[in-house]
């Protein structure tokens, strides 16, 4: 390595880590994203660019529904916010 070439010894894959232009999140997988919660993959091919908003998709951290309007989350059915 020339002594003026940039290291990335100490760079490190971090599951669960937002991608900062698309919604979607680091996978465990090293290398491989997932959508963000409340979205999905849009087609066939997954691919970080073409997720959309799916109302009705379980958080999957939280006891939270997907809402009709994009970014919005309500209780499950059965479930009333206090």
């Amino acid at each position: 390595m020339a002594a003026n070439e940039p290291r990335d010894d100490n760079i490190i894959w971090v599951p669960g880590t937002p991608h900062p232009n698309y919604k979607v999140v680091a996978a465990e997988e090293k290398d491989h994203w997932v959508p963000a919660p409340g979205y999905t993959w849009a087609g066939d091919k997954p691919s970080v660019d073409n997720v959309v908003w799916s109302p009705g998709t379980k958080h999957p951290n939280k006891n939270l529904i997907a809402g009709e309007r994009e970014g919005d989350w309500g209780p499950p059915p059965g479930y009333a916010r206090k």
